[in-house]
């Protein structure tokens, strides 16, 4: 990769450094290698909010509750019921309270989060005392899985909650959930569960698969809940960070065609320019798209469909270079007052470590096997609850110790 410098950056790139500043000022920082520039991260525009907890209000009002639960004990309780009450009065026992996605949310309630979930698939660290711990280490991780062992035992958890909620299609469709197999989710973020804000704007892909089965009753079916709240733990839902770990970079020749360089900056300069940010997501005004009697831009003809508009580098294609207040209030309209309407602005769990790490690529892979390795064998019963201060033992002797090492020099080097 080519190396930069900051005085290149803020020449040829200054509203789109000025915008990611805005959210995080080290973004600089954030994006140097031992202290050299080689890019620069990129927005998470739709992580501005967080995820949701997802629940079957049929259900609930088949069980004589007027109201979601709201805190962990009320909703075991709920959990209960959504397995042995019969929710969905089929007069058959096929129900049950959550699969893997909601495993997350009870992580949550705790204020951890393990990682492997399928958004957001990395480890989670957690401020402690002024250090950063990785969230798979810490007691509240032994007492969630404490819970959920019991749970399971009791026939709570779907059984088949290793093969997840998906099966194929959108990645972000939970299928046990839609078919009325699960009465909770914590699957996708809050925009997949999203009607369309007008005509002719984006529709969450679970919404969608929803309304097949039940039409306009499909807005009586879903309810939104924030965290599920523990005395004495800070209780939130998991959202990936706005600046995220993926870097723009440009390759090493590039140092030797500083004229080049300089042209792909402004490029990317005018990727994040409010004035042209529909022609980056949309396409071309009147070929891909118009804007309708709402003045809202939507998509046209075949170009409503999310993978036409990719195939012409549309869509999500360049949104890494797209402020979020802009993508919010320009094309994703109606996303924003979606996610606060349901309190997706509060209670956000966030990774508090920034940077990917030096030696996860030495260690990373091993620790994750052995994180799901430990989850199933606890949840499932294969192991007692206390086997966790066994694993946490092997998993730091696995490299843990190094990562934890690297997290807390950079947490410590971003403070002075």
């Amino acid at each position: 990769m080519a190396e930069l410098s900051e005085e290149l950056l803020r020449k040829f790139m200054p509203n789109k450094i000025a915008a990611m500043e805005a959210l995080e000022p080290k973004i600089i920082e954030y994006s140097k290698i031992d202290g050299k520039l080689y890019g620069l991260r990129a927005y998470e525009a739709n992580y501005r909010y967080r995820s949701t907890m997802v629940w079957n209000m049929q259900w609930l009002r088949n069980l004589g509750y007027d109201k979601i639960p709201e805190t962990l004990d009320e909703a075991e309780e709920v959990f209960y019921r959504f397995a042995n009450d019969d929710p969905d009065k089929d007069g058959v026992k096929d129900t049950y309270a959550f699969s893997r996605e909601g495993l997350f949310a009870i992580f949550g309630s705790y204020g951890i989060f393990p990682g492997g979930n399928k958004f957001m698939p990395f480890d989670h660290w957690v401020e402690r005392d002024g250090k950063l711990v990785n969230s798979v280490t810490t007691p509240e991780m032994k007492i969630v899985l404490a819970k959920l062992a019991k749970w399971y035992k009791d026939g709570l958890i779907d059984p088949e909650w290793l093969t997840g909620e998906h099966r194929g299609g959108a990645n972000s469709v939970s299928y046990s959930f839609i078919e009325g197999r699960i009465g909770m989710t914590n699957m996708g973020t809050y925009y997949h569960w999203m009607p369309a804000y007008a005509e002719g704007t984006y529709q969450g892909m679970n919404y969608t698969e929803l309304y097949k089965i039940y039409g306009e009753e499909t807005k009586n079916i879903l309810g939104f809940s924030g965290a599920l709240k523990v005395p004495g733990y800070n209780s939130a839902l998991p959202s990936n960070n706005e600046i995220s770990n993926v870097m723009e970079s440009f390759g090493k020749h590039l140092e030797k065609e500083p004229d080049k360089l300089g042209k792909l900056l402004q490029i990317c300069e005018y990727f994040s320019d409010k004035e042209n940010v529909v022609t980056v997501y949309k396409g071309i005004e009147g070929k891909h798209w118009k804007v309708n009697d709402q003045g809202i831009v939507v998509s046209i003809g075949k170009y409503a469909d999310v993978a036409e508009q990719a195939k012409i580098g549309a869509h999500c294609t360049f949104t890494h270079h797209i402020d979020p207040d802009v993508l919010h209030t320009k094309i994703n309209v109606g996303y924003a007052e979606f996610a606060k309407s349901i309190g997706c602005d509060k209670d956000i769990l966030r990774n508090q470590l920034k940077m990917p790490l030096k030696s996860a690529s030495k260690y990373q892979s091993e620790l994750d096997r052995l994180r799901d390795e430990m989850i199933v064998a606890i949840v499932t019963g294969d192991k007692p609850v206390d086997y966790f201060d066994e694993f946490v033992k092997i998993y730091n002797e696995a490299g843990g110790d190094e990562l934890t090492k690297e997290a807390n020099e950079w947490y410590q080097s971003i403070k002075k």
